[in-house]
């Protein structure tokens, strides 16, 4: 059985009712009514959040990082990120409706900053979007169809939520360069991976 999904076009508010951090240093967390949460590390550290249901999105900047960076939740997702050297993208997380992260967990050499928000923190476009790494983008206008391209040389995986349905899609999954035009059910959540540029013109 398909589980639901708690998602809307509306953000999604984070609420803080507790934060923490254990190992590396003390976060820094600066939040305001409607605002992400942002935490900054060095090394290795758990950050603890508490959040309402839905879907929630996540951002880590690591541009000085080497080695491996690995992102994780405790929450159904599991394994957000897990790359080598400097890292910056987002990641969703909590997309069904029995999840509810209540810790992430990031691996890495190096300062970082990890920002910890709802959909709000999504890029929000009508029909196209570009980008470069990973990220989650908010495509507003009903759409069939979408034409993506990726000039990188590695995983190239995109995934959409359609918010009509809650049906969750793997729209493409090649390596390497890709220019095909795909079916694309908007309004939708998208969630990219990449190492490249990439590009969602819709239609």
């Amino acid at each position: 059985m398909r589980k639901p999904l708690m998602i809307g076009v509306a953000a999604l508010a984070l609420v803080l009712l507790s934060s923490s951090v254990r190992g590396g240093e003390p976060p820094h967390l600066a939040v305001g009514p409607g605002a992400p949460a942002v935490f900054h590390g060095d090394g290795a550290a758990e950050v603890g959040i508490a959040k309402e249901s839905g879907v929630g999105v996540v951002q880590l900047d690591c541009p000085q990082c080497t080695g491996n960076v690995v992102l994780r939740s405790d929450g159904q997702e599991g394994l957000l990120v897990n790359e080598i050297g400097p890292y910056r993208g987002k990641r969703w997380f909590d997309l069904h409706a029995d999840s509810r992260t209540t810790a992430l967990t990031v691996t890495a050499t190096g300062r970082w900053t990890l920002t910890v928000g709802g959909t709000d923190l999504a890029g929000v476009r009508a029909d196209q979007a570009a980008g470069a790494g990973d990220d989650v983008v908010f495509l507003t206008r009903p759409v069939r169809s979408a034409a993506v391209a990726h000039s990188g040389e590695g995983n190239f995986v995109v995934h959409s939520v359609e918010l009509a349905t809650g049906r969750v899609n793997l729209a493409v999954n090649r390596i390497g360069a890709f220019a095909e035009t795909v079916d694309l059910r908007g309004p939708v959540l998208l969630q990219v991976r990449s190492a490249g540029r990439w590009s969602v013109h819709a239609s």
